[in-house]
């Protein structure tokens, strides 16, 4: 199985887990019901938590020289980061709409500091 294949089935599972959480029982985890909007809020900053993850994979994965069988690991590891990051927002109440534009930003931030990571790191 590809990597392509691994991200996208770790990117299913990561926004079906937070679906899951939202139509199972929101206010267990949240604290109430949340609107459709909230709901794309959640799906959303699941994803980009995820996609941070992998970023961060890729970015170490050239330096540290790391197999092609640690690919399925790490995309575990950031489901699993994706899902907890989804419960500790829950817990604190958290302005999902503030999320979003935290989660955009965070993702663009970290996605400039691997790709010239990378860069200084083939120069050397």
């Amino acid at each position: 199985m590809g990597i392509g294949v691994q991200i996208t089935l770790g990117l299913f599972a990561a926004i079906a887990a937070s679906l899951i959480m939202i139509m199972r029982n929101p206010a267990r985890i949240f604290g109430r019901a949340l609107s459709l909007n909230e709901v794309l809020c959640v799906c959303w900053v699941a994803y980009s938590i995820f996609m941070g993850v992998v970023a961060l994979y890729f970015g170490l994965k050239l330096p540290l020289g790391l197999p092609l069988a640690t690919n399925a690991p790490a995309t575990a590891i950031a489901v699993c980061v994706s899902i907890e990051g989804i419960l500790h927002l829950g817990r604190v109440r958290a302005d999902w709409n503030d999320m979003v534009t935290r989660s955009l930003f965070g993702l663009l931030i970290l996605v400039g500091v691997v790709a010239a990571f990378c860069l200084v790191w083939v120069n050397l």
